[in-house]
């Protein structure tokens, strides 16, 4: 099959005057084109689903599959998600493969089976199975994009949504269309409702901005205005109440000094005798084995990283950290990012700031899997 490509991408590369064929010579040189896209599209697609399946994407600093679609491959979002459901319904009914190749199926209605199938999944809390996904296809062989949606949603008895838009102004602004179910639109005004002390005009865009505001303000201790973080200054705070507590309890200090002074010197003979018991008693005894500092049991008793270092993290990183060493391919995902360390903590690495940095899930794991076969293959 690719050999074929690669001479009819030889042939039309070839400078030529289309203007001087005639049309049954223009019309066939159409038909053999069109074959050899819908060739290239099975190509595509089972290559997307092998790099997929290897995550290979990860290697190159990309944190997912669409990213790597879209910012190395050069897709347009839509299309990159077409192929990403395409190739994941492949996996799942390779005999679609050949369907592609015949022109019977097109990458918009595999990825309206994908869509639909979930849609039906969700609301209806059954799974699609391949042999049904399998059967939907050939039910809308040759079919319209408009005949596919009436046919799955008759089948999968689901109502086709249009998805949310996006209207990007002269100014940056952003006008966002949602279509919202009933039962979303229920819970989004009991959610006004209960936070109407807190919104003045009552609407959907005030509750959206209050609760990123809140969200941020727990996850982060920053609040947000006019697009700017502005940090809470909370170790002022802390400072303060601790020497609150310290100069309450040098005053408890003083007035009991005596007493505790009495009890001390009383019980100095006491405390001596049992320390004695208690040395002799643990030199006698076998000595208990150690939990290794670089096994997992003891990564796992350490203690979590203090709140402060980890928000001075994410105020400098931002972004994950994972850079590709060949390509210089920097990742800069903001989403699901959690702390790494640079030295590992198996490794003798610590909680100190400077150990620290920012990474995406995927790459977090990526990493993880490296360290693990350079020093324990």
């Amino acid at each position: 099959m690719f050999t074929e490509v690669f001479q009819m991408l030889h042939q039309s590369s070839q400078s030529l005057d289309l203007r001087k064929l005639s049309s049954p010579l223009l019309i066939e040189r159409m038909d053999r084109i069109v074959a050899t896209e819908r060739k290239i599209s099975r190509a595509v697609i089972e290559t997307i689903a092998e790099v997929s399946r290897r995550r290979a994407y990860l290697g190159l600093g990309y944190p997912s599959l669409f990213d790597y679609l879209t910012k190395h491959c050069g897709y347009e979002n839509a299309s990159a998600m077409r192929r990403i459901e395409a190739a994941r319904l492949l996996e799942q009914v390779p005999e679609v493969a050949q369907k592609i190749t015949d022109g019977k199926i097109n990458l918009s209605q595999m990825a309206k089976v994908q869509w639909a199938a979930k849609i039906s999944e969700k609301t209806q809390g059954q799974a699609i199975t391949p042999e049904k996904k399998k059967e939907l296809l050939e039910k809308i062989e040759g079919q319209s994009c408009q005949k596919t949606e009436s046919i799955l949603g008759q089948a999968l008895q689901i109502d086709f949504k249009p998805e949310a838009k996006t209207v990007q102004h002269h100014d940056g602004s952003k006008t966002e269309f949602l279509t919202l179910t009933e039962a979303e639109s229920a819970l989004v005004q009991q959610c006004l409702e209960l936070n109407s002390h807190a919104l003045p005009n009552l609407n959907l865009k005030e509750l959206l901005l209050y609760l990123v505001e809140k969200n941020l303000k727990s996850k982060l201790g920053v609040v947000k205005k006019d697009g700017r973080a502005k940090a809470q200054d909370k170790t002022k705070t802390q400072n303060s109440a601790a020497a609150r507590t310290r100069a309450q309890t040098d005053d408890l200090s003083q007035i009991h000094g005596q007493d505790q002074s009495a009890v001390q010197t009383q019980n100095k003979g006491q405390t001596h005798l049992k320390d004695q018991s208690s040395c002799k008693s643990q030199k006698e005894k076998p000595r208990s084995p150690s939990v290794a500092e670089g096994s997992p049991r003891h990564a796992a008793q350490r203690r979590p990283i203090k709140i402060s270092i980890r928000r001075k993290v994410f105020a400098r990183d931002k972004c994950c950290q994972f850079v590709d060493q060949t390509t210089g391919q920097k990742c800069e995902s903001r989403i699901f990012l959690e702390i790494d360390h640079l030295t590992p903590v198996w490794a003798g690495g610590d909680d100190e700031f400077e150990n620290l940095q920012l990474l995406c899930g995927a790459h977090n794991r990526f990493r993880y899997r490296q360290q693990c076969r350079t020093e324990f293959k």
